[in-house]
């Protein structure tokens, strides 16, 4: 199958995200798995782990890149599959759930670190 055969199911582009370390941790654990993203955007990412999480698990991810971070953000992992390095998990966040502690805090700093990719992509 040829990338143009690809059907983009986002609603809204991911940007390249280098530089962005990710933490995971599953609901009701205490083990967090490091990873870097490779993609972002304020709905979802796609991210490097050393281990595979099945998908519809409840995640929390912790994000951090220069002076943006943020801890426990509500997600839940969509795909997770394979690769050379590892396994690329596609996460969506779920930032709105009423079981996401600030959801309003939460959102501005996804929408900041989104504006950061964004403009990266554009100055390239």
């Amino acid at each position: 199958m040829s990338s143009e055969d690809v059907v983009e199911r986002r609603g809204s582009p991911r940007f390249d995200s280098e530089g962005l370390l990710v933490k995971i941790r599953k609901q009701g654990g205490f083990a967090r798995l490091q990873g870097i993203a490779r993609d972002f955007n304020r709905h979802g990412a796609g991210i490097i782990i050393d281990q595979p999480i099945g998908s519809d698990t409840v995640v929390y991810v912790s994000l951090a890149c220069g002076d943006l971070s943020l801890d426990s953000v509500l997600a839940v992992v969509h795909n997770c599959c394979a690769i050379e390095d590892g396994f690329r998990c596609g996460v969506r966040f779920r930032a709105q759930s009423g079981r996401q502690a600030n959801p309003a805090e939460v959102e501005a700093v996804l929408v900041a670190l989104e504006a950061r990719f964004a403009s990266l992509k554009e100055a390239s």
